[in-house]
């Protein structure tokens, strides 16, 4: 998948400040990682979610962003959020109509 450019993404604050761009950075690494799959399929465990799970592809994601600003709760927000694009698709999940 590759992702569409920033202008298309959806607004998304965390914080009282946009975030898409940092949605779209990650979903950039997952795409060149060719972790779609991975996130379509896996779930973190229930008590421990992204934020604890010590899976190697949350670390190698972390670590190939190329720039990362993330706190452990804005890291563990954008994975869900691109868990969410893997299973629903980008269009579904920004909110275009079908």
């Amino acid at each position: 998948m590759t992702t569409p450019a920033l202008e298309k993404w959806k607004s998304v604050p965390v914080y009282g400040r946009e975030f898409n761009q940092e949605l779209k950075t990650m979903a950039d690494t997952i795409d060149k990682l060719k972790l779609w799959n991975w996130l379509r399929s896996e779930t973190p465990p229930e008590n421990e979610g992204y934020s604890w799970w010590g899976h190697p592809n949350i670390m190698l994601i972390s670590n190939k962003l190329p720039n990362n600003p993330h706190s452990g709760s804005t890291f563990s927000f954008a994975l869900r959020q691109m868990q969410a694009i893997a299973i629903q698709g980008f269009d579904s999940w920004n909110g275009v109509p079908e």
